[in-house]
């Protein structure tokens, strides 16, 4: 079971979870390729592909990535392992074959491709979309859809490739918001969606199903499935708002919330289905308790000094037994958190990547 503080990751028609209190793999669904990380029971089709690691359930991991039929991983441990990445699965374009010792903070898998943010800042991709053309360039995040790609840069910006044949979804990237900066961004099969500074959301490129038809409002943040979307809409002070969203495609029952459950801290859709976490977000670095975005600004320093001074537990960010409890530390551990952003923060004691290697 994979519980709040955990995370998930769904591809064609497998799930995947990382086990909060272990680290480690949980899986299910369709492993015709080895993508769930274990040989199947059913006779084995002949198809190039990459075996998982010996001992992947041992394995602890930092985050994971579900392609159509591959997986990637990266791995938590000791200094040598950290943040490797690591694949399996079917490898017909080269989407399940790692480059060398490649170390990441972030890592995505897409159809017939795979891509990562080293921990340089430096996009590497591998499979069919190799060729980025993002020499020079620092990004801080990257989402694989089936024939593009789309990486927000550490200003903010998005910068795409591949393909525009359903939707030109890279030249709206590229072009029509070229200048625009995001808080972040996703990609499902053919289109990606993106969260504005002020909350507000877009979604461009294939619309069969109405992926661009976004509800109305403001929202925190946003995930998606191959062809439908997820939305959390932006939490407000007196404790209501936080409520996902979802639209789009619907012929399995994968663009609507289920009848019962919830809420959910964490969402990801598949090609079919969906996975989510139940249990609200919890952002560490969100002293203040906005809930207007940006969520961190510079108050949340000034709220943390001020329960730093008056001695609130609170305050004890790296968690610290031994008097005195508040230290210098504790506000090295808190511009940290607030480094993160909400994304990582909600769990102080596994930190976001990258530390140093």
């Amino acid at each position: 079971m994979v519980s709040a503080g955990g995370t998930i990751a769904t591809g064609g028609g497998h799930t995947l979870g990382i086990i909060a209190s272990t680290r480690r793999l949980s899986e299910w669904g369709r492993n015709s390729w080895r993508q769930l990380g274990f040989c199947p029971t059913s006779p084995e089709p002949e198809t190039p592909r990459i075996n998982p690691p010996d001992g992947l359930d041992e394995i602890p991991l930092l985050s994971i990535s579900a392609g159509l039929l591959h997986s990637l991983a990266i791995r938590d441990g000791n200094s040598t392992d950290k943040y490797k990445v690591i694949g399996w699965g079917f490898n017909g374009d080269g989407q399940a074959a790692v480059p060398t010792n490649l170390k990441a903070k972030v890592v995505s898998a897409g159809e017939t491709t795979s891509a990562a943010i080293d921990l340089e800042g430096n996009l590497v991709a591998w499979g069919a979309l190799s060729n980025t053309g993002a020499t020079g360039l620092k990004f801080h995040t990257v989402a694989m859809g089936n024939t593009f790609g789309i990486a927000q840069q550490t200003d903010g910006t998005l910068f795409a490739w591949g393909s525009d044949s359903l939707g030109q979804p890279v030249y709206k990237a590229n072009v029509t918001h070229a200048s625009e900066v995001f808080v972040s961004v996703y990609a499902g099969d053919s289109h990606w969606i993106a969260v504005r500074p002020t909350g507000e959301v877009i979604c461009e490129g294939y619309n069969e199903d109405g992926q661009n038809s976004v509800p109305s409002g403001t929202f925190h943040s946003v995930s998606t499935g191959d062809w439908h979307c997820f939305a959390w809409r932006t939490p407000m002070n007196t404790g209501s708002g936080g409520e996902l969203e979802v639209w789009g495609r619907n012929d399995e029952g994968q663009g609507q919330l289920p009848s019962s459950g919830g809420p959910y801290s964490v969402a990801e859709g598949g090609w079919l289905h969906n996975a989510a976490i139940e249990g609200p977000r919890v952002c560490y670095a969100n002293c203040d308790g906005s809930r207007v975005l940006p969520i961190l600004d510079a108050n949340d320093f000034a709220c943390f000094s001020a329960r730093f001074v008056a001695g609130d537990p609170y305050a004890n960010c790296d968690g610290s037994t031994t008097p005195p409890l508040l230290t210098v530390n504790d506000y090295i551990c808190f511009a940290n958190q607030f480094a993160c952003g909400c994304e990582y923060s909600d769990n102080r004691s596994h930190p976001c990547p990258p530390e140093d290697p």
